[in-house]
């Protein structure tokens, strides 16, 4: 098996496998891959966020492992955000179909718009999304919208390898709020 990411934590990498298959890995994030996919199945492990493209193919299903979840795929586009730090990972379907499997063998079948949010406590979450809010970082942006500040700086927090700390109690109103360069 190779693995890559967390050596370079604060910059977003992309891998490309034989049979076509994308993943965009966000910073601070982890992906653990053999050198060659199995004849009946392609299967990777994901710490972190990645974004993928997965290539069809009917005959070996593509599952994605995280600590909590298994995902799988015959041939679609999806987020995964799955840090170890925290208790809830999640899964944003942009196109095509998934199946996610719980470390507590529930089992759903998400469709696109979709955000299947899971944490052993709680169990299953699954609410309509606007997809573009949870994939726009593998382009360098983050979209913001209706979000709290302190979960901004977590977001930030995570994308940088660096806690960021709000020290005081600040009141923002902001409808839409644009950082002016990419993420790097």
């Amino acid at each position: 098996c190779l693995s890559r990411g967390l050596g370079d934590v604060y910059k977003r990498q992309s891998i490309t496998f034989t049979d076509g298959t994308c993943i965009w890995l966000s910073a601070n994030s982890r992906i653990v891959y053999p050198v060659e996919f199995k004849q009946h199945k392609r299967e990777i492990y994901i710490e972190g966020e990645a974004f993928l493209s997965v290539s069809h193919d009917p005959n070996r299903p593509f599952i994605v492992k995280t600590s909590q979840m298994d995902i799988q795929v015959l041939g679609t586009t999806f987020n995964v955000s799955a840090y170890e730090n925290k208790q809830t990972q999640s899964v944003v379907l942009v196109s095509g179909k998934i199946k996610v499997k719980t470390s507590k063998n529930e089992s759903k079948t998400l469709s696109p718009n979709n955000l299947l949010s899971y944490n052993e406590q709680e169990g299953i979450h699954i609410q309509s999304v606007d997809v573009q809010k949870y994939i726009a970082w593998k382009d360098g942006f983050y979209l913001f919208q209706t979000e709290k500040l302190k979960d901004i700086a977590t977001k930030l927090s995570d994308y940088y390898g660096k806690k960021i700390m709000i020290d005081s109690p600040l009141t923002v109103s902001y409808t839409h709020l644009t950082l002016p360069t990419k993420l790097e």
